[in-house]
């Protein structure tokens, strides 16, 4: 920078430095003033307020005096119904009392509590007029008679509710402590609401008992009950400077009559120091205004030089970040115009290198995407394709033994059926028996199923058209118990098409489904659900079995489902000669059951 660029500055500061002391004098000056005025006044409304609740609470405990000194020789002596009487009345008596109790020297109460629940009076409940009973300073009105005793405050339990104030003053006096009576009158502090009125947000009153306890405005942001805890108690007027964000200043002033009590007045330092930051804001147009104009003058000057070397050097910058191509533009016919353009074209010339070798970097890049899309595609083809052959291979493996098996099984089967039912006739009709030739009419049953299989002997241009929902549900009778003793549940549900007619021999596609149903039943763990779908396809009609669980995720499960795997096999060869198929979708909970509609 120049010299005369300097010394333009220094001056610019000269002119500058008179505001500003004098903006901070008076800054300073005023802060002084508002801090005051706003401690006097802080002080005086925390002194008054706190004689008028003192003041307040003075006469409801001389209304409350007033009922012993006129009664109190009459309850010891008088019957029960009197007392009671005597707390309506003291009740009836008190317009600001809320409930009245009449507790002995043991401190339980000796009639029942009057209170309000409708009405112009504040409302109470049963609770709340027990409950004031063990609140009650029932030892200091035994030892201080005549005197009126404040107990434990009820404090606000919800919005809109109001807190209360417990007196108690002895009633009667006697030799045993069931001859002892006190008084209790619960009064709400309906005084407090007109401190609220004042509440705003930059100005907080609170009533604080001497713990420390908030009894009113303890939700504004600006009291702060445990900051304030060690100054309650002193009997004096304290003035305070709370410091954080933000920071509060405020006054305590005892409220007279109760033991300890301070009312809390807080206003935000930020409203206190209004003036002076309205000051401060109107010193701050004035010094800037004086600071540009001295600046302004210094720097257009010395602009015409340091602006083209500062350009160049915020393009250099930006090409070295990358932002190839950036371009200065200075028309001058100095040396610096020359240099301008000598960057210019070096900049351009980059950005078209650097265009080239992005394209062919992007070229390669889909290459290289494409390449790798075709090889996962593959891969997962593979994969799919061959858990497929090792499903389908553990199926037909079991299904030819099955297959051999029921060859040498139904010469036995017939026998025992016959058995079976020579034994019926004999017996007379033995339901056992009778249990048991139905049991083996059933293996016959199946191992017929497994011989047709085998030898190709469904035709199903010869079966006869049936309503797919009513076989769905014979099946649903059928497998509810077995579901059920498994813990597996099992729902039916369909789309509600009218149509859903197939071409099939009802006692073989019950079987059929029967089988692929109890198969995956065979896999799932209690606790799974079983859902049958029915819908349309086109002219197919698909079944959906679906699980809420995976099928045959654990060991034990898996074994299950290969030990079914007879009863699939058999299922898929029935489907394939009927026309359709029988398949597991990928995600490991679904078989799609596709038949021919009719």
């Amino acid at each position: 920078m120049r010299l005369w660029v300097r010394l333009a500055l220094v001056m610019a500061g000269l002119a500058v430095i008179p505001l500003l002391l004098v903006g901070a004098s008076a800054t300073k000056v005023a802060t002084r003033q508002a801090e005051g005025v706003s401690e006097a006044l802080l002080r005086r409304e925390a002194t008054v307020q706190a004689e008028l609740l003192g003041r307040w609470i003075h006469d409801q405990a001389r209304l409350v005096l007033s009922w012993p000194q006129l009664y109190a020789d009459r309850l010891s002596s008088f019957a029960p119904e009197f007392r009671t009487g005597f707390a309506r009345m003291v009740y009836k008596g008190t317009p600001t009392a809320a409930t009245v109790v009449l507790v002995n020297g043991h401190g339980h109460a000796v009639v029942d509590p009057v209170y309000s629940t409708t009405g112009d009076r504040p409302i109470s409940s049963e609770g709340r007029a027990w409950a004031l009973t063990d609140r009650l300073p029932v030892i200091a009105a035994l030892l201080h008679p005549d005197v009126v005793h404040l107990g434990k405050p009820w404090l606000p339990e919800g919005p809109g509710t109001t807190p209360s104030l417990p007196l108690a003053v002895l009633a009667a006096g006697g030799v045993r402590p069931s001859e002892q009576y006190i008084l209790g009158v619960e009064v709400p502090l309906e005084l407090t609401e007109a401190l609220l009125l004042q509440v705003t947000g930059s100005h907080a009153v609170a009533l604080v008992d001497e713990e420390g306890h908030a009894l009113v405005g303890g939700d504004h942001p600006l009291i702060q009950p445990d900051r304030l805890r060690p100054l309650m108690g002193t009997g004096k007027l304290v003035d305070f400077v709370l410091e954080g964000e933000p920071q509060v200043r405020g006054s305590i002033a005892p409220v007279p009559n109760t033991p300890g009590w301070g009312l809390v007045v807080a206003e935000s330092a930020a409203a206190v120091l209004q003036s002076a930051v309205a000051i401060r804001s109107r010193m701050i147009p004035s010094v800037l205004l004086t600071a540009l104009g001295a600046l302004g003058l210094a720097f257009v000057v010395a602009g015409s030089l340091s602006r083209p070397v500062e350009l160049l050097r915020n393009a250099a910058l930006q090409v070295g970040d990358g932002a190839l191509g950036t371009r200065v533009d200075l028309r001058r016919s100095d040396e610096i115009g020359d240099l301008a353009r000598a960057f210019d074209h070096m900049s351009v010339q980059l950005a078209a290198t650097q265009a080239e070798l992005e394209a062919q970097q992007q070229e390669i890049e889909a290459f290289n995407r494409e390449l790798q899309q075709r090889v996962d595609a593959r891969t997962r083809e593979l994969r799919a394709a061959q858990d497929q052959l090792v499903r389908s291979g553990q199926l037909a493996a079991v299904a030819e033994l099955g297959a051999g098996l029921a060859h040498d099984l139904n010469n036995p089967l017939t026998s025992v059926l016959g058995i079976a039912q020579l034994l019926r006739d004999r017996s007379g009709g033995d339901r056992l028996i009778g249990k048991l030739e139905q049991e083996a009419q059933r293996c016959r049953e199946v191992v017929a199923a497994m011989l047709k299989v085998s030898t190709l002997e469904v035709d199903p241009t010869r079966a006869p058209v049936v309503d797919l929902h009513s076989v769905l549900q014979q099946v649903n009778d059928l497998l509810q118990g077995t579901f059920r003793q498994r813990g597996v549940g099992l729902q039916l549900t369909h789309d509600g098409h009218p149509d859903l007619r197939v071409r099939v021999d009802p006692a073989h596609c019950t079987r059929l489904l029967t089988q692929v149903i109890g198969g995956v039943r065979a896999g799932l763990d209690p606790g799974a659900t079983v859902t049958v779908s029915t819908e349309r396809e086109g002219t197919s009609v698909v079944v959906k079995i679906e699980s809420d669980h995976p099928i045959a995720d654990r060991l034990d499960r898996r074994d299950d489902l290969m030990a079914s795997g007879h009863n699939l096999w058999v299922a898929r060869q029935l489907v394939d000669r009927l026309g359709g198929r029988l398949e597991e979708v990928s995600d490991g909970t679904t078989w799609r059951m596709v038949l021919p509609g009719a």
